[in-house]
């Protein structure tokens, strides 16, 4: 699974990264006591690397066992969240991630986590909120403004998307998803060639980047450039398989003359 704080504009799977408390949670760790019991050292491995209903059974036997410390519970809770995200259980995803603002309100990534939560459910303000909380917490951590300004442009905002990938690519000139995003806004907004600089940069960032090859494609279609359009698609279909139907969409878009001016 991809290690990502930020949430693409067509990705349908939330993805977390291990808050810093996580990071005392690992079995055999120098702050942690001995664990006689193999199954809940098996249970630590299991909650933080395993995967859907394994991890979360884990996770929960973990958290209800009565023994980890303040900072260890969080992390259960944190990656539980991770695993109910993982299979599309984003209310109960949001019940762990309020359990872990609950002990440790200052986090951050707690905040923009749940935001990417909510973003799933389509439940734009309530993201929005979360995300203005980790941003408030820390300024610098640029995740949640990449994520707010999907939220904006979820919602219909692209004006205010932009600024907030303005921001965010002023802090980190090398998010490759920020340009991304970015450049979706300016070709919901009809500047066609600003998102395709965007996407361009994008792609030089990361030649795997999805919306930006996507994206990109779609653009030179609409601007009847169809062999670069086919060249980007045929590139994303290489890279994901799973998308190969956008290259015969756009081969049969092409052929009946939908890209053309």
């Amino acid at each position: 699974m991809t290690n990502l704080r930020e949430v693409p504009k067509v990705m349908t799977r939330l993805t977390f990264v291990s808050l810093a408390a996580a990071l005392t949670f690992i079995a055999g760790s120098a702050t942690a006591e001995p664990d006689p019991s193999m199954r809940t050292r098996d249970d630590r491995v299991a909650c933080i690397e395993g995967r859907e209903q394994a991890a979360v059974a884990a996770c929960t036997r973990l958290i209800h066992s009565g023994s980890l410390a303040t900072e260890d519970l969080a992390a259960a809770f944190y990656n539980r969240a991770r695993h109910w995200a993982d299979i599309g259980e984003y209310d109960s995803a949001i019940r762990d991630l309020d359990e872990v603002i609950r002990l440790f309100p200052q986090e951050a990534e707690s905040f923009n986590a749940r935001g990417l939560a909510y973003l799933q459910k389509n439940d734009n303000e309530r993201a929005i909120s979360d995300f203005d909380r980790a941003i408030a917490l820390d300024p610098n951590y640029t995740p949640p403004l990449t994520n707010r300004g999907l939220a904006h442009q979820n919602s219909g905002r692209p004006e205010r998307a932009i600024q907030d990938y303005d921001q965010s690519i002023r802090l980190n000139p090398n998010s490759s998803l920020a340009f991304a995003n970015r450049g979706g806004a300016y070709m919901e907004r009809g500047e066609l060639d600003r998102a395709i600089q965007d996407f361009d940069r994008a792609i030089r960032l990361d030649p795997r980047q999805f919306l930006a090859l996507l994206n990109r494609g779609l653009t030179f279609a609409k601007l009847g450039q169809c062999d670069r359009a086919l060249k980007d698609h045929e590139e994303m279909a290489r890279i994901f398989p799973a998308f190969a139907w956008t290259l015969e969409y756009t081969k049969q878009s092409c052929q009946q003359g939908r890209g053309a001016r």
